[in-house]
């Protein structure tokens, strides 16, 4: 499965694809803060290895949307500003330390943004045959 990203980079470049981005969702619902930033890693060294195998630029990386926010009382908030820190970190290391600065990061926190303070309101129709 690695190798068939590499391949289709390749073919996109070969048909004339100019904009690159990659996007995962390896974490879903996660409190845990060293999943993310090892997502992060993933990305940043895969952003690496395709561009310079296959010799294209990415503008963006998607880090999903895997965030996750406590349910239950006992469960604690992910610390946001050591994630970024931690993020920012790897991003100077990685995707700096090998000039493909500028590269966008962007997440999906549809949860994380609404979950804590809104509520779902429903109407259920039933349906009879």
């Amino acid at each position: 499965m690695y190798e068939q990203l590499f391949e289709a980079y390749a073919i996109m470049k070969k048909k004339g694809v100019k904009r690159f981005g990659l996007h995962t969702m390896v974490v879903s619902n996660e409190l845990d803060i060293n999943a993310h930033i090892e997502t992060a890693r993933m990305l940043f060294e895969l952003v690496i290895a395709i561009s310079k195998k296959v010799g294209i630029r990415f503008e963006f990386v998607n880090l999903g949307g895997g965030i996750g926010i406590p349910y239950k009382p006992d469960q604690d908030p992910i610390d946001y500003e050591k994630l970024s820190k931690e993020i920012k970190k790897l991003y100077e290391k990685i995707i700096v330390g090998n000039n493909l600065d500028p590269l966008k990061i962007v997440m999906e926190n549809g949860r994380l943004i609404a979950g804590p303070y809104g509520y779902l309101v429903t109407t259920v129709h039933e349906f009879r045959t």
